[in-house]
């Protein structure tokens, strides 16, 4: 693994059920490791509530590494968030 001992947890939610999204992430059955990682687009506020609400705290930011649009334009920020 290239990151041994770390569970990498992909979060989404359909738009109109994030409500919902902490306790069925908290209700998962992840796979044993010592850390786990999630990230998140830096103001999407309900995917950061889902995550704070299921124990990860944000630990670091990526400044504009994605775009909130096809062509490139309006780079965004990403939080790494950790669970331990």
């Amino acid at each position: 693994s290239v990151w041994p001992h770390m569970c990498v947890v992909d979060v989404y939610c359909h738009p109109d059920f994030w409500a919902h999204a902490e306790p069925l992430l908290r209700a998962l059955n992840l796979p044993g490791a010592s850390r786990y990682l999630a990230y998140c687009d830096s103001g999407w506020t309900s995917k950061e509530e889902a995550l704070a609400g299921s124990g990860f705290r944000p630990t670091a930011s990526l400044p504009g590494l994605v775009s909130g649009e096809v062509d490139g334009s309006c780079l965004q920020d990403v939080t790494i968030w950790q669970r331990s």
